[in-house]
This record gives C-alpha cells, structure tokens and sequence, in this order.
C-alpha cells in the first residue's frame, strides 16, 4: 500500500463505528417514545415496573434499549479518546453552545404552542446544563475534559496493573454498586462514564482479537439474560408488589454494557466509509438533546399520549409509541439539520466569543493564584 493510501485509511473515519453510533441514538429516541413516568403526577403515564401484558414487557425492553443505546455511544466515544491526548476548549464551548440553542428554541417554540412554564423551569432553560437537562451531556463534557490526564494514567500502567485497575472498577461499579445501590461503594454517573472507559482501553489495548471473535456470542448471551431478568422482576412485583425492574435499567448493568462491547466488536469486523453515515453520525449527539430537552420529555411526551389515552384508549399502547418514536426521531433529525445549516456557524461564533473572554478571564485569575507564594 503505497503512502497516500495508508494516509487515506489514517484520516478517514469508519463508518462501521459511525452506523453503531446511529443505531445508539435509534436506541435512544425508541427508549424515551413512553409515557413511563409518576402516574400520580402525569394521568396517562403507565408504571413500567408491572409487566401485567405482553405490551408492556416489550416495552420494558424498548425502555432498555435507551441504556444500551448509552452504553454503545460512550463506549464508541471512549474508543476514539483514547488515541486523543488533548482538550480543545473550542469544542466544549460548541457543546454549551448547543445545548444552549436547543434548550431556548425549545422554550420559544412550546411556548408559542401554547404552554405556560413555572418561572424556575423557564430560567433553568437558558442553563440546560447547569441545571441539568441532559445528564448524559454534562458526563460526556466532564469525560472529554478529563480523557488526557485518564490516558496518562492508562498509558503509564502495565497490562497485568490496567486488567486490575480495569477489574476492580467494573466489580465496584458495575457489580457491588449495581445490586446494592446506596450501600457500600460512592457512586455518581461520572464515575460510571471513567469506569468505562477503564474498561474500554483495556480492550482496546489487549483484548480486541477476542472481542471480535466472540462479539455475536456475547450480545446473544447477554440479550436472552436481559430478557430472564425482565420476567423475572415482573414475576417478583406480582408475587410480593416490589419492584426491581428500574433499579436493573441503567447504564452501569453489566448486561447492557457487555452488550454494547459485543456491538462494538461487530463493527470493528468490518471497515468501510460512507458520507451520508458520517455525516448523520456527526449529528447524533444534537438529535440526543434535541429529542430528550425537558420540555419535551416532562410536557409534550404526556400530553401526546394523554391525547391518546382520550380518543383511543392503551388497547394499542405499544403501536401508539412506535407512532412517537417515528415522529421524535423525525424532529430530532429535521431539527438538528435545521439548526446544522442555518444557525450553527453563528452559535459557533457566539461560543468562540463567550469562551475566548472566559478563557482571558480564567488564565488572569490562574496567574494571581498561581503566583501566590508563602
């Protein structure tokens, strides 16, 4: 293979890796197209806990494709980080940017529809961040912030010292912590996100052949034992009235993300490039908070299926969601190219500006503190 070649390989993004990136977020949006929610709040929210029928146990695994859907983008995430040693705070600010956009436009346009929000909700909108509107953003934005210093460390580490630290941060978080919950281990979801890609630089670094080689075999395995769990939780709820199946729906369950290895382990067999993959890969992470912003998930979601509720009735509950989905997927997506040709390259100058006078602001400050001396 002659150089130009091999520096066409090197630079050109697989789109094998950028098609599981999209089927994450197909994940993601099918998750989050329920009304699961507090039925003593929301009258057409259901309580997903009690899989009484068959609709509602597929819907349990719809509901955990969202996790799965989690665990395959960060994994995939963690993949790329790993070979990247810096931080360009150009990116973060995109980031805030972004969020920043949807979470306002959001706020005009369901306010011209016609809702009334409570004043703190209305203020949280232009801090969707801050307050904590997309959780999985403000983890992704920390994982980014903190990757190099991780790949320090990982780099540093012999195999034997990374399977350890690797091993132990997986039994810990993702074991103990994930059957016991609040006892023992201190567990935050940014804890989650680094135990993972613990995990994931040690597969990449010495247990990719296998992972490939075993990748159809771990996702079948694991898929049958998430499916057990399920019927085995709702079997539990109706014998004692306890239910467990939210506390095993979480990113951090091993199933999910032995899964999500697997996929990952799929796409590595195979390497191609396609433009249009790339490039609706490249606005997978707008379609996530795009589809998932507040408002749309604590209003729109419920009054849609109260609507529903009213004119058709739940007989039809599980054909009623894949309606949603169809339909916050589409938004997500015209949304997101929407905001791609029109308004990025503004936002973009806006964040630049925004960070360039905090970055002034941060390197003074940094050299005052810096320069104290006893």
């Amino acid at each position: 293979m002659d150089t130009r070649n091999q520096l066409q390989n090197k630079n050109s993004r697989n789109s094998s890796m950028e098609l599981l990136k999209i089927i994450a977020i197909i994940f993601i949006v099918l998750s989050h197209s329920m009304p699961d929610g507090d039925v003593n709040t929301y009258n057409s929210a259901i309580d997903i806990e009690l899989g009484c029928n068959i609709q509602i146990i597929i819907i349990q695994i719809m509901h955990n494709l969202g996790q799965i859907g989690n665990d395959i983008f960060l994994v995939c995430s963690c993949w790329f980080l790993l070979d990247d040693n810096s931080v360009k705070g150009e990116k973060i600010a995109r980031l805030f940017g972004d969020a920043f956009f949807v979470s306002v436009v959001s706020l005009i346009i369901f306010t011209l529809a016609g809702y009334q929000f409570p004043v703190k909700y209305f203020i949280e909108q232009f801090i969707p961040i801050l307050s904590g509107n997309s959780w999985f953003l403000s983890c992704y934005i920390l994982l980014y912030a903190v990757h190099p210093f991780l790949n320090i460390v990982i780099n540093k580490l012999s195999k034997r010292q990374l399977c350890s630290m690797s091993t132990c941060l997986f039994i810990m978080y993702c074991c103990i912590y994930f059957v016991l919950r609040n006892i023992g281990f201190y567990y935050s979801q940014i804890i989650g996100f680094i135990t993972i890609y613990f995990v994931t630089a040690y597969l990449k670094k010495y247990l990719i052949k296998l992972i490939k080689n075993n990748s159809l075999l771990l996702v079948i395995v694991c898929a049958i034992c998430m499916f057990a769990v399920n019927l085995m939780s709702n079997y539990i709820v109706i014998k004692t009235g306890v239910g467990l199946y939210s506390r095993w729906n979480t990113f951090n369950n091993p199933l999910f993300l032995i899964i999500a290895f697997g996929t990952l382990g799929i796409a590595l067999k195979r390497n191609f490039t396609n433009k249009v993959v790339n490039y609706i890969s490249g606005l997978s992470l707008l379609i996530y908070i795009t589809h998932t912003n507040r408002i749309i998930r604590d209003y729109v979601r419920f009054d849609f299926f109260q609507f529903i509720l009213e004119n058709y009735t739940y007989s039809n509950l599980l054909g009623w969601c894949f309606v949603y989905f169809v339909v916050s997927l589409v938004y997500g997506i015209v949304f997101s190219l929407i905001y791609k040709f029109l308004f990025e390259k503004v936002m973009n100058k806006i964040s630049m500006v925004v960070y360039r006078f905090t970055s002034v602001i941060w390197n003074k400050t940094m050299n005052v503190i810096s320069n104290i001396s006893e």
